[in-house]
């Protein structure tokens, strides 16, 4: 009932008048509608319906070929059309007038008919004839691709008859190099048992050398003072200043001892604060070197997973940042909230470390921490402007 209505509309168009919402009807169901009745419709419909019908389809990409012959087989009033073949029948379109020369009234649609079969045909043949050439192509290139790997074979036998000859060779090699191999490893074993004696023997020497510094610490002054101290986290502050006194009397030994023997006992009684860590906060990069001479691990980091140049770019010390990059510091290593050195620099507004930082060789700008801010997102939320021309800069 839906597609009879539109008909009767197509039917009656020139009594009617028709839209263009009529043509977009035919043009998106022209795959279900019953076709014979559709061409009835638009031969009643006449010449100039049909004519804007194909224009429409033109417009809208649709192929019009199939529309064409079947008004063209229904009624000699539609010869015209034939001009809006597609250029798959460009030859059909461009003898429009020939055809309509030779066909009377009663036979042209049977002409037309006869010369698009022979066409159709005629391009069959010739896809076919393109197909043939195609396989034939494709088999020559076989035959030729096969001779190539014959060929290869060829040299590849040459070659292996070469490589076993050399494999002889190789293998009298082998067998000589491995009773070569075999004095080696007798010697290396001999060279390691005395390296294992070198090794007991400089324990031993440590060991006498720890026990000596032990000695010597129960008569330093400031080591029994600390020992006399009970302590506790609050009590640390007492122990960082006898500690600053060593330093500012050049008492190596106490720093020594110290390092050596007390922090192991004493760090856990002051809920793990490190004396050599926190030197950074005070400003003592003296002390820092001093507990680095004495051989505390440059590279430690604290609770929160912060090395030295962290600490030091907290607090903008220049300076000291300056002296441990010579120790080679991943200057991008994050502490445990996901911030490089430089991001701790740009929280606090720390030109002179920031620009110190940028200018390293291997500093990488861009690193988000774990709030996906990098050291220029954070200077610009803060309004740190010189600071952000400075990241802009690098």
């Amino acid at each position: 009932m839906y597609y009879r209505k539109h008909f009767i509309k197509i039917k009656y168009c020139k009594y009617i008048g028709y839209n263009q919402k009529l043509f977009d009807f035919i043009s998106e169901n022209i795959e279900s509608i019953k076709y014979d009745d559709l061409i009835d419709s638009i031969v009643d419909a006449g010449f100039d319906f049909a004519e804007q019908l194909l224009i429409h389809f033109k417009n809208n990409n649709k192929n019009p070929n199939e529309i064409i012959f079947s008004l063209v087989n229904k009624s000699p009033a539609f010869i015209d059309i034939i001009s809006y073949l597609s250029d798959k029948y460009k030859e059909i379109r461009d003898t429009i007038d020939s055809i309509k020369v030779l066909s009377s009234n009663n036979s042209h649609s049977t002409i037309l008919s006869v010369f698009k079969t022979i066409l159709d045909k005629s391009k069959e043949k010739d896809n076919k004839i393109k197909e043939l050439e195609s396989e034939l192509d494709t088999r020559n290139k076989d035959i030729t691709a096969l001779n190539d790997e014959l060929t290869k074979l060829r040299n590849e036998n040459i070659k292996l008859k070469q490589d076993n000859s050399n494999q002889n060779e190789e293998l009298i090699r082998l067998r000589t190099d491995d009773l070569s191999q075999k004095d080696e490893i007798e010697k290396l074993k001999r060279e390691n048992a005395s390296k294992s004696e070198e090794i007991t023997s400089l324990r031993s020497e440590n060991t006498k050398n720890i026990d000596f510094i032990e000695k010597i610490g129960e008569f330093l002054p400031k080591i029994k003072k600390i020992k006399n101290i009970h302590l506790t986290e609050l009590s640390f502050n007492e122990v960082y200043n006898i500690m600053k006194e060593a330093l500012n009397e050049r008492d190596l030994t106490t720093i020594l001892y110290y390092h050596k023997i007390l922090e192991s006992i004493a760090k856990p009684q002051m809920g793990n604060l490190s004396v050599f860590l926190s030197t950074s906060k005070r400003g003592d990069i003296q002390l820092t070197k001093d507990f680095i001479e004495c051989g505390e691990n440059i590279y430690k980091t604290s609770g929160r997973q912060q090395t030295l140049i962290h600490l030091f770019a907290d607090e903008g010390n220049t300076d000291a940042i300056k002296y441990l990059m010579k120790y080679n510091f991943d200057v991008n290593q994050k502490d445990v909230d996901g911030n490089t050195p430089l991001h701790l620099a740009v929280m606090n507004n720390h030109y002179s470390t920031c620009k110190f930082l940028c200018s390293q060789p291997k500093i990488s700008l861009n690193i988000k921490n774990n709030v996906n801010e990098s050291p220029l997102d954070i200077a610009t939320r803060r309004g740190y402007n010189l600071i952000v021309d400075l990241l802009n800069i690098y």
